[in-house]
C-alpha cells in the first residue's frame, strides 16, 4: 500500500507557494523586498543601518557577491567566503578561451558570468511606508567603488551630513531612475528604469516615532534568506544544471533546424557543440575532485 507522506507533501507545497510569491514579487515592485520603481523619476528613500550586520552602528549598509548569468541569482562561495566556486571557475575558464582572439564582444560575456559585486541599504520609501523596509541595491566594483557607492560613505565624511542617517533629524536619499533607451532594456532585464545618480535632500527630517522605527529596523529583509548563501558543492550542483540546460537548448536547435530542411549538410556546428561538451564534461570532473 501507498501512503502520502504528509510533512514532505507539506514541504513542497510551502516551496511551491514560495515560488509562486517570488514570481508575484517580481512583477508587483509594492511586494518586492528589492527595491523596485514603478518608472523614471525621484524616489525619497530615507536608509536605516542593516540590522543583520554583526554591528551596524559600524556597518550600516551589507555588500555580497552574485552571479547572474547562470539563470538566476546564485550566491558566489568563493568571493563572499573564500570558498572554491565551480561557476567562478567556469568563468574564467572560458574568458581564458575566448581572450585570445580579441573578441571585445565574447571577453565581456565571459567577464558577465563572474560574480557581480552589489551593495544593499535598507530603508523606507517616502511615501510607500506602508510596504515596509526595502533593499536598495547597485553594483560597485571589486577593487573601486562605483560613484553611488562612494557618496553613501562620503556622507559620512562631510561635517554637515555626518549624521545623515540619524533617524530623528537626519536626511532622505534622493534616488534619480532613468528610462533606459532601447538598446540599454536587454541590460538592466526590460527595467522600466534603472537608477542613475543618489543624492541627498537640503532638509533634515524625522523618519517617525520610536515605535515605528523599531518595527522597521525588526522587519528588515535578510540579504540571506532573499538568496540562500551556497558552498562549493552547490555551485557544483548549479553549474551541472547550467550545462543540462545547455544541452536541452542544444537539442531543441538541432531539431528545429532539421525539421525546416533549411539547414547544409555542412555538421560543423553540431561538432562545435560536442566539443563543448566534452570540455564542460572536463571541467565537471575536475570540480568534482575538488571535493574528494
Amino acid at each position: 500500500m501507498i501512503k502520502v507522506n504528509v510533512e514532505k507533501l507539506k514541504k513542497n507545497l510551502e516551496n511551491k507557494l514560495k515560488e509562486e510569491e517570488s514570481k508575484g514579487a517580481a512583477k508587483d515592485p509594492t511586494k518586492s523586498p528589492i527595491l523596485k520603481p514603478f518608472g523614471p523619476g525621484k524616489i525619497n528613500f530615507r536608509a536605516i543601518p542593516y540590522l543583520h550586520n554583526e554591528d551596524p552602528t559600524n556597518d550600516p549598509f551589507v555588500e555580497r557577491y552574485y552571479h547572474y548569468k547562470f539563470g538566476g541569482t546564485f550566491y558566489c562561495p568563493k568571493e563572499n567566503d573564500g570558498q572554491q566556486c565551480a561557476l567562478c571557475d567556469y568563468a574564467w575558464q572560458e574568458y581564458n578561451k575566448v581572450k585570445p582572439t580579441g573578441n571585445k564582444d565574447l571577453m565581456k560575456a565571459a567577464l558577465d558570468k563572474t560574480a557581480q559585486k552589489h551593495v544593499f541599504v535598507a530603508g523606507v520609501i517616502r511615501g510607500r511606508e506602508a510596504e515596509g523596509v526595502k533593499l536598495l541595491k547597485f553594483k560597485t566594483g571589486k577593487r573601486k567603488m562605483s560613484e553611488n557607492h562612494e557618496k553613501i560613505w562620503g556622507w559620512f565624511l562631510n561635517k554637515s551630513t555626518e549624521n545623515w542617517m540619524d533617524y530623528e533629524n537626519g536626511y532622505d536619499m534622493i534616488l534619480n531612475y532613468k528610462e533606459p533607451s532601447a538598446g540599454q532594456k536587454k541590460l538592466f532585464n526590460n527595467a522600466p528604469a534603472f537608477l542613475n545618480d543618489i543624492d541627498l535632500d537640503r532638509d533634515r527630517t524625522s523618519l517617525g516615532d520610536k515605535e515605528t522605527v523599531k518595527k522597521y529596523f525588526e522587519t528588515t529583509p535578510n540579504i540571506d534568506e532573499l538568496y540562500e548563501p551556497t558552498d562549493t558543492a552547490k555551485s557544483i550542483e548549479m553549474l551541472e544544471k547550467h550545462f543540462e540546460y545547455l544541452k536541452r537548448s542544444a537539442v531543441s536547435t538541432a531539431a528545429a533546424e532539421t525539421a525546416s530542411n533549411e539547414s547544409s549538410d555542412d555538421s560543423s556546428d553540431l561538432e562545435v557543440s560536442g566539443e563543448e561538451l566534452d570540455d564542460q564534461k572536463a571541467t565537471m570532473d575536475k570540480l568534482k575532485a575538488l571535493l574528494g
